[in-house]
C-alpha cells in the first residue's frame, strides 16, 4: 500500500474532520448529552442529580406502586423545565410558595473535589 493512495488517507482525514467538528460544537453551549462533547458519559448520570423542595431531599420510592411517580420525578431530572416543574407540583401536591430545585454532583479530577452544582430552581 502506497501512501498516495487515497483511501489510505481516508479514515485518519475523517477522525480528524470528526474531532474538530466536536470541539467547535463544545463550544457552543450543548450539552454533552446533545451533540456538545465526545460522549455523554463524560458527564455525571442524570440519576444521581437531586430534587431538593424547600431545603428536603426527595428521594425515589422503590416500591412497584410507584413507578409512575419514579418515571416522572426521572424525566424532571433528565430533562428539568417549567412544563415538568408543574406536573411534579400537581403530581405530589407542592405549592408553589415552595422552592423547587434540581442540584448535580461535580467532580473535580485536578483538584480531587466532589461538590454539588445548582442546575434548576423554580424560584429564579
Amino acid at each position: 500500500m502506497r501512501l498516495t493512495n487515497w483511501r489510505f488517507w481516508l479514515l485518519p482525514l475523517i477522525v480528524i474532520i470528526v474531532f474538530f467538528s466536536q470541539l467547535y460544537m463544545q463550544s457552543k453551549g450543548l450539552s454533552r448529552w446533545r451533540g456538545g462533547g465526545f460522549g455523554m458519559y463524560t458527564e455525571v448520570h442524570f440519576d444521581y442529580r437531586q430534587i431538593w423542595v424547600d431545603d428536603s431531599l426527595v428521594k425515589l420510592d422503590k416500591s412497584l406502586k410507584a413507578k409512575k411517580d419514579n418515571l416522572l420525578l426521572r424525566s424532571f431530572k433528565a430533562f428539568p423545565s417549567t412544563y415538568m416543574l408543574a406536573k411534579v407540583r400537581e403530581r405530589f401536591d407542592i405549592r408553589d410558595d415552595q422552592n423547587v430545585e434540581i442540584w448535580v454532583p461535580m467532580i473535580e479530577p485536578e483538584n480531587f473535589t466532589f461538590y454539588r452544582k445548582r442546575i434548576f430552581s423554580s424560584h429564579e
